[in-house]
């Protein structure tokens, strides 16, 4: 059994700890199985520069996305409440 893969400059990173690369492994139906992300290093004597990279299965990925999916996540709402104004206070 075969997978092949994809890699892609990932023309979206805004920030440094993004990675350089991605892409993914695919089965041999062409379903994604994985996805890739590679960053290019240096080593820190110098020498030739070479990717480091990470392997997330694609059920982990959907659970991360569905974990962050959004900034109310785990917060509690509570329904508004009415305040009574006094009838002195309104402004007609």
């Amino acid at each position: 059994m075969s997978k092949k893969f994809v890699l892609f400059k990932n023309k979206n990173k805004t920030a440094e700890k993004q990675p350089d690369m991605t892409g993914n492994i695919e089965d041999e139906n062409g379903n994604k199985t994985h996805y890739l992300s590679g960053w290019f290093r240096t080593p820190n004597g110098g020498g030739a520069r070479f990717i480091s990279g990470e392997i997330t299965s694609v059920a982990e990925r959907a659970k991360y996305k569905k974990e962050n999916s959004t900034a109310t996540s785990g917060m509690e709402f509570s329904e508004p409440t009415a305040t009574a104004v006094p009838e002195d206070d309104l402004p007609f």
